[in-house]
């Protein structure tokens, strides 16, 4: 039944709305998620300096941090390693593509959540997805469609498949008892989420850009030590990419087309993209300018796919 509706919703059609979307963006705005790099980094690090400007809102930074540490984590080393066991090396390539055209959806989707976004009775921000489609679309069912879809999205695509990958690697390496792992879980998770926007945005803040940092930087450490493996590494993805054979330099098509569907499902699977989970929390951000949100998602989509999972694919493929 789970494979029946995966490929009902996760088939060609998803995949094609969701990345042409961001290629028609990147056309219109003549690839500025490329071009105007410098901007965004300039824009997102500057607002990271700030503090939280009132009640109901989050840092930059704090707004950041919990965006990275929705998207961090089981795509950037399990789907992955997936990616590569199932589309080849060549599939890293259509994950860099997927995360440029992705970019501009994030981007999109954040802006939009806050130029839309609006105070609820209890003095805390409504924005995101929910608040454009019943506000700028004039769409309340939707709005509540989509508030659904998330609630399942959390359990399948987030805890499900997060714990799960926790749950095995501590199993393996450590003999911890999955139940216990999922406890445990669940009980640090409960404690930071009751304590409402403030306390996720202070977690977010204070765990993942020291874990992405020491990530990167072992990574870093790994391939000087195998530096001369680096070369063959970046050889394969491009080759195996547009599905050049080893030996002869021929081309599959076979192989490309699976090449092309693993890379680019994953990227999105990875980053986001599309999704509407990181317009949620950046309706909360502190950021007047909803242009500014928005180039805060298009530094999350690269620090999430361009950084972390090339350097998960190079450890692997070195």
């Amino acid at each position: 039944m789970l494979e029946t509706v995966n490929a009902f919703i996760w088939g060609n059609l998803l995949l094609s709305l969701l990345l042409g979307t961001g290629l028609y963006y990147t056309v219109r705005m003549r690839g500025f998620q490329l071009r105007g790099m410098g901007r965004v980094l300039r824009c997102t690090f500057s607002g990271c300096r700030s503090r939280t400007a009132g009640s109901g809102r989050i840092s930059q930074l704090q707004t950041m941090s919990a965006a990275l540490a929705a998207t961090m984590g089981t795509g950037n080393i399990v789907g992955v390693a997936t990616a590569l066991t199932l589309g080849g090396p060549g599939a890293i390539f259509w994950m860099w593509i997927s995360a440029i055209l992705g970019m501009l959806l994030v981007y999109a989707e954040n802006m939009l959540g806050a130029l839309f976004r609006y105070r609820c009775e209890d003095g805390s921000w409504c924005g995101g997805a929910l608040a454009y489609l019943e506000r700028g679309m004039r769409s309340r069912p939707l709005a509540l469609a989509f508030a659904g879809c998330c609630v399942l999205a959390s359990l399948g695509m987030g805890n499900l498949a997060q714990v799960n990958s926790l749950a095995c690697a501590a199993r393996d390496g450590f003999g911890v008892p999955p139940v216990v792992c999922g406890l445990v879980t669940a009980a640090l998770a409960g404690i930071i989420i009751l304590g409402g926007v403030d306390r996720i945005g202070k977690a977010a803040q204070s765990l993942i850009l020291p874990l992405s940092g020491l990530y990167l930087l072992c990574g870093v450490v790994f391939l000087i030590l195998r530096r001369d493996a680096l070369g063959d590494a970046f050889s394969s993805i491009f080759r195996g990419a547009f599905g050049l054979t080893a030996v002869g330099g021929g081309v599959s098509g076979a192989a490309v087309r699976q090449c092309i569907n693993i890379g680019l499902r994953r990227g999105v699977f990875s980053n986001e993209a599309g999704l509407g989970s990181a317009s949620l929390l950046h309706a909360a951000g502190e950021a007047e300018d909803p242009c500014v949100q928005g180039m805060c998602g298009i530094f999350e989509v690269f620090a999430d796919t361009i950084l972390c999972c090339t350097m998960t694919a190079l450890v692997i493929l070195c």
